[in-house]
């Protein structure tokens, strides 16, 4: 399909403080064809003058709170940059470059990261489902998600961007003095000039909205968040547990116990997706089916599918309810992210 690597123009954010927030990071998406994803490359340094610094689990990469575009106004696709990162690692069974200087005086220290931040739904195969007629299979149809979740930006004429947002710089390296903190952003989009129109009303987004955010404060059981439902077709889940608040961040599942995945379809009968498990379980199931990755502490992925098949996700408009619920014995300053990783309109 003529795939093409386009340079976008480059972004740049600088920190005063390590407690101030750069403003928001925009990048024109000028080409008007469709976009397969963006290579994002995170390149910066900064001084320790003083002490020996305290650098959070994640590393640089959670300097970027967000990745989303901008179409025409509305804010689609946004993933946190943390989870972008470990999504990274399922999708190529292996992390993507990151660097982190080690702590201690010096000038100049480098730091980069490496991130692919993808327009189709990951890793997800499409299947054969028999049509029928009066319980009399007719022929076959191939359902497939992924091609129409390619943005065709010839649906959006006015302006898109993709915009970066930023986290505090102590968010990523704390506990003495950090200055002249920069970094730039190089942005290379993968287009498909000559692939087939999409249609505005096939269009899908690939995106992991955050469901919520929960306190982890005070220990409970199988407590509920609700997850999206109706014009969903829900791949999976991704938690990511810890002080996410302090400087620098903490990651790491200890105040989370387990978890389940439970619904109730529209016909009436309930079902369980995933029985109540330990966070190392789940970690080792996307191990064993994505040749043996781990996870950064602290993140968990709960696989809708992990045949890949597009028929082991989650048809959202079937159900009535559809439920995260997770046991947390409660651990001060903690919060869990709950992000769903779903296709829609």
């Amino acid at each position: 399909m003529d795939e093409q690597k386009v340079a976008l123009p480059l972004g740049s954010a600088a920190w005063a403080l390590v407690g101030t927030t750069p403003p928001i990071t925009q990048i024109k998406i000028a080409a008007k064809s469709v976009l397969k994803g963006i290579l994002l490359e995170l390149a910066g340094v900064y001084d320790q003058s003083v002490g020996a610094e305290v650098q959070g689990t994640e590393g640089c990469v959670n300097l970027i709170q967000e990745v989303r575009i901008n179409l025409e106004g509305t804010m689609r696709r946004v993933f946190k940059g943390p989870m972008l990162f470990e999504l990274n690692r399922i999708m190529n069974e292996g992390a993507m470059a990151q660097v982190d200087p080690v702590v201690g005086v010096a000038a100049a220290k480098p730091f980069s990261a490496a991130f692919m931040y993808p327009m189709q739904l990951f890793d997800t195969q499409p299947d054969v489902e028999a049509v029928q007629r009066g319980g009399v299979v007719t022929g076959y149809t191939l359902r497939d998600v992924s091609s129409r979740t390619l943005l065709d930006l010839r649906n959006y004429p006015g302006d898109v961007y993709l915009e970066i947002v930023w986290n505090p710089f102590n968010f990523y390296a704390s506990g003495n003095t950090q200055t002249l903190m920069s970094a730039t952003l190089r942005a290379t989009a993968i287009v498909l000039p000559s692939y087939r129109r999409i249609p505005m009303a096939s269009q899908l987004h690939f995106e992991a909205p955050l469901q919520e955010q929960v306190d982890m404060t005070a220990t409970k059981v199988e407590y509920a968040t609700d997850l999206l439902r109706d014009g969903v077709y829900s791949r999976g889940l991704h938690l990511r547990c810890g002080t996410l608040a302090a400087t620098p961040n903490v990651t790491a599942t200890t105040a989370l116990t387990g978890s389940l995945l439970k619904g109730q379809f529209k016909s009436g009968p309930s079902v369980s997706f995933v029985d109540k498990v330990p966070p190392g379980t789940l970690r080792n199931l996307v191990a064993w089916n994505h040749n043996g990755i781990a996870l950064r502490a602290g993140h968990v992925f709960i696989d809708h599918s992990s045949d890949k098949s597009f028929g082991g996700g989650t048809d959202g408009n079937r159900l009535a309810l559809y439920q995260s619920a997770n046991d947390i014995t409660g651990t001060a300053l903690t919060t869990m992210q709950i992000a769903q990783l779903v296709a829609r309109k």
